[in-house]
């Protein structure tokens, strides 16, 4: 008003345009602000309508554009990009800081969506501004650093980052040794650095800068004084960026007693400021999100409940990204508690709601890159909700999508879980192949961003699923590989006090990599043996099903190794331990049978026919009763080769009829019944039978099976074989 009753049109411009500016960060109508730089805009031209280059006509046409940017309206700010950049190359300011800061504010803008064109802007920028800026530690040439620096992770130009963050680092320093109190827009720098530490694996330096930070803003932050909202709010962002950190790494304590640090700043400012509103209410789903993970589900629901409540009553009472954030996180705590349909409804919401606000070209990349990951998260969730129903080819989709939302921005260890869930999906569909691309992604992701501390539950998880598709694969040797890398992981982790569970499935993994390869059963038994010292210590002795899986493959290997009296000990405290485990079953459980049947074998392979006769008919007793016709008829025939050891040819010869009336089922498959027949063959030629009728017999019958079946080239040689056989004896 001042400016129109005195005449002055470009000051009245001016002014104009800085409202509408200002009005970005304030609650002012979009028309409104539009009308302002239109106004401005008109008034420039009457002036300056002879001179079409003028500044002030250029900082119309900026202003236009920026604002036009913040809207999402790509086609218009394009134009009017164009415009405002001819305009001061027509100025040919090479030494106006003007000139600086408008390919400055260019670059910055254009980071995203074209980040050649940005990174030109930006090289200008700076050799405007290092000519009229004598410090080459002021601000505005750190933020030109900063905006290099994500141009940088986005392009995947790692190195040419590091080098410029080791520049950076020191002319921050030189910045901060200047001032006793820095500002906010230069603490902004530090944490620029930081995100770029973090994001390039650099992790446990970022969050000593972030940590820096926080201290400095605290002792000059007051919370109660409304001029230090744009502090307040940084303040809060890099405390809660410090609780996420603390939250991935399963540190829930610390995560939790950083949000509460934000909660009691919060509290202290006046509760009718938005900045406070809206912090509270991201406090509230970020505490949700640790009381979900740490098992207190109905404080988690209380908090969850009054949000949603809030938002479902007034849509403008919480802002969008919060609601959907609420919404996963109940989504999340449902899938957990297996109430999936429950979930899906708020999933879904979740996404609608996201999909209100993701994808704007807003001022950061860093909150773009927050949208998108968000969006992500709730698809992830929807994926693994479909993949415990065991809809794997939806949950597939679900989390390809995921991958494809996340990968224009740079990786994070969200990124990570996204490739390993689809490659656990693809796993289970049989894909081994494309398993193992997911897998090995998952892994560069995290060895990447973890490159400073290595040692973690995550990577190792991520290595043994490749070993175990590799095994799977039929490739032991490239599996063995990988578990050696694996192993030296798990006794560092170890020592950080990670899990014996853990450190054992690796080494019986690596044993059943060795024991069906020609000459490797000492290296099985190894590692069988160092599986069992874990387990011995991990159980203080007491029964359990994988150390007596582990006792039973060490058993195995001391077998093919013919130490027998060390197999047959292990043996007998596997069955043993699985018996005392399903001791309270009211019929014989398959584990224990199988044991006794593995046993029974063992001792009957080195002729201990008498100990391994009651074996063989514990086992029976299981198969029958469960209708397992080859395993029962296999066991039978066990029996009665026991009996023929033991010289008890009466037993053993009504033992082999009952296995004759067993084979002539349906149920028996050709493959059992075929190796039944070729065993009695052999068995009635021996001496002490010498019944050529019989054998004759058996050898029709596995002829026939033969003539039956699709051959293999090793069958046509034993079918003539046979019929020779035949021949033979009918001559």
């Amino acid at each position: 008003m001042e400016c129109q009753q005195s005449g002055n049109n470009c000051n009245t411009a001016n002014v104009l345009i800085r409202i509408a500016n200002l009005g970005e960060h304030g609650s002012y109508d979009v028309s409104y602000r539009l009308s302002c730089i239109e106004k401005a805009l008109e008034i420039e031209e009457k002036r300056h309508r002879k001179e079409s280059n003028h500044r002030h006509l250029d900082r119309c046409f900026e202003s236009l554009w920026y604002f036009l940017v913040t809207e999402n309206s790509e086609s218009k700010w394009l134009e009017y990009l164009d415009k405002a950049m001819q305009m001061l190359e027509e100025i040919n300011l090479d030494s106006d800081k003007l000139y600086g800061h408008a390919h400055l504010t260019i670059g910055k803008r254009l980071a995203e969506q074209s980040p050649n064109e940005a990174e030109r802007h930006l090289r200008t920028a700076e050799a405007v501004l290092k000519k009229t800026l004598k410090d080459s530690s002021h601000v505005v040439l750190l933020q030109i650093n900063s905006s290099l620096l994500k141009i940088f992770l986005q392009t995947n130009r790692i190195q040419d980052g590091i080098e410029l963050a080791k520049q950076q680092r020191r002319l921050i320093d030189t910045m901060l040794s200047k001032s006793s109190v820095p500002n906010a827009e230069q603490l902004c720098q530090v944490v620029y650095l930081g995100q770029f530490y973090e994001a390039s694996g650099r992790r446990n330096t970022a969050k000593e800068m972030y940590i820096d930070v926080i201290a400095r803003l605290e002792e000059q932050v007051d919370p109660t004084d409304s001029e230090n909202d744009y502090s307040m709010l940084l303040l809060w962002k890099i405390q809660q960026r410090v609780g996420d950190i603390y939250l991935t790494d399963g540190m829930f304590c610390d995560a939790e007693a950083m949000l509460q640090r934000i909660a009691s700043s919060v509290k202290k400012t006046t509760s009718q400021r938005q900045l406070a509103v809206t912090a509270h209410h991201d406090i509230l789903w970020n505490l949700a999100a640790i009381f979900t993970e740490t098992g207190r589900h109905e404080q988690a629901y209380e908090l969850l409940d009054s949000l949603i409540n809030m938002y479902e009553k007034d849509r403008k009472s919480i802002h969008a990204h919060t609601a959907s954030c609420a919404f996963l996180v109940r989504g999340e705590l449902n899938r957990r508690r297996f109430r999936f349909n429950i979930a899906l409804q708020d999933l879904k919401k979740a996404l609608k709601i996201g999909e209100t606000f993701r994808g704007m070209a807003i001022h950061y990349a860093f909150n773009t890159q927050d949208s998108e990951i968000n969006y992500a998260k709730i698809m992830n969730t929807i994926g693994l909700i479909y993949e415990q129903s065991n809809n794997l080819e939806l949950a597939r989709e679900y989390y390809l999508c995921c991958i494809n939302t996340v990968a224009a921005i740079p990786p994070t260890m969200e990124a990570g879980t996204f490739h390993q869930n689809l490659a656990d999906t693809l796993k289970k569909l049989g894909r081994l192949h494309d398993a193992m691309v997911h897998y090995k992604k998952s892994l560069e992701i995290r060895e990447m961003l973890h490159s400073d501390d290595p040692v973690r539950e995550d990577i190792a998880t991520v290595l043994y699923h490749i070993a175990i598709v590799q095994y799977t694969h039929e490739r032991p040797k490239d599996a063995s590989e990988t578990l050696e890398k694996l192993i030296l992981l798990r006794r560092e982790l170890l020592k950080k006090g990670g899990s014996l569970q853990n450190y054992c499935a690796v080494f019986v993994l690596k044993g059943n990599c060795h024991i069906f390869e020609p000459g490797e059963a000492q290296q099985a038994k190894d590692a069988y043996e160092e599986a069992e010292k874990a387990f011995k210590i991990m159980t203080e002795g007491q029964p359990n099903l994988d150390y007596a899986g582990a006792l039973s493959s060490l058993g195995y290997a001391c077998l093919i190794l013919n130490q027998w009296e060390q197999a047959f000990p292990k043996l007998e405290q596997a069955l043993e331990m699985k018996r005392v485990i399903y001791e309270e079953k009211d019929k014989p459980e398959a584990d224990v049978a199988l044991a006794c049947r593995f046993l029974a074998r063992a001792l009957f392979k080195h002729q201990e026919y008498q100990k391994a006769l009651p074996y063989f008919q514990e086992a029976l007793e299981y198969f029958e009763v469960n209708q397992s016709a080859d395993d029962e008829t296999q066991c039978v025939l066990h029996i009665a080769l026991c009996y023929g050891g033991l010289k008890n040819l009466v037993s053993a010869l009504e033992t082999f009829r009952k296995v004759e009336e067993l084979c002539v089922r349906k149920s028996v498959s050709d493959s059992i019944r075929l190796g039944i027949h070729k065993t009695m063959a052999d068995t009635f030629t021996e001496e002490e039978y010498g019944d050529r009728s019989k054998v004759l017999y058996h050898l029709k019958e596995v002829e026939a099976i033969f003539k039956r079946i699709k051959r293999s080239e090793t069958q046509e040689e034993e079918l003539i074989e046979v019929q020779a056989k035949i021949l033979s004896l009918e001559f």
